[in-house]
């Protein structure tokens, strides 16, 4: 082919080359996953924007510093303070030490609880389980699961005069009892009227005003050797000469 040929199919190869070039989007180009050179350069530019930056990762390290500090005063907020100052506290150390000896393994295990007789104490355990059919019944001392008693109680008997009452429930007040007294014949009333009026020569009662005027107006009388500090006029002196 001589030169001139070959210079014209160059011009059209770069020709067709260049057209293609700017003709070709990213959505048009595949690559060899069949995944589009756009959708790619995009999940590039995506992790790069995602990618974390200097003031994050310092900012995540100074808030899980400042966690693990968890507000402990300046003089222990380090692992070479508090080394020191275990060192120098052995008494704490060892009776921390003593005290995780004493817990119990990750991995013990509890016997079922002892039964109470009516001599011997039971021991502390776990709860037996309850059978199927058992859901009202109540964990009883001796172990087992049963229903109590019979605790239903009935009215209260009142007393005679011959008779004592048996105790119970307080039988209910009936409506317009709301001032009325339990008495103990088991009824209720109201109580009689004690109201007392003055005493006479012969009934008890009250003592009256006039009466006790007259009976504050009565003098002491004193029977004694020596002068009473407190004798008013109208009190009687006897005095005891020995």
């Amino acid at each position: 082919m001589s030169v001139a040929k070959n210079a014209i199919v160059r011009a059209l190869v770069e020709g067709v080359l260049t057209d293609l070039m700017i003709k070709t989007t990213g959505e048009q180009v595949y690559l060899d996953d069949n995944t589009t050179l756009a959708a790619k350069l995009a999940e590039m530019v995506t992790a790069i924007n995602e990618r974390a930056k200097t003031s994050d990762v310092t900012a995540a390290i100074n808030t899980a510093i400042d966690d693990l500090i968890g507000g402990a005063p300046e003089t222990y907020d380090t692992l070479k303070e508090i080394s020191d100052y275990i060192s120098t506290h052995q008494d704490v150390v060892d009776a921390l030490n003593a005290a995780i000896a004493g817990k119990s393994d990750k991995t013990h295990t509890h016997s079922a609880m002892t039964a109470a007789t009516a001599s011997t104490a039971g021991k502390a355990g776990f709860v037996p389980a309850p059978a199927a059919g058992a859901q009202n019944k109540f964990l009883r001392g001796d172990g087992t699961w049963a229903s109590p008693s019979n605790t239903t109680y009935n009215d209260m008997t009142g007393a005679t005069a011959s008779a004592a009452g048996t105790h119970g429930l307080v039988p209910a007040p009936a409506a317009g009892k709301q001032s009325a007294y339990l008495r103990g014949d088991g009824t209720w009333n109201v109580p009689p009227n004690t109201t007392y009026t003055a005493a006479t020569t012969s009934k008890d009662g009250l003592m009256s005003k006039t009466d006790k005027a007259k009976l504050d107006g009565i003098h002491n009388v004193y029977i004694q050797a020596d002068q009473p500090s407190n004798l008013a006029a109208g009190d009687l002196w006897i005095q005891i000469v020995g």
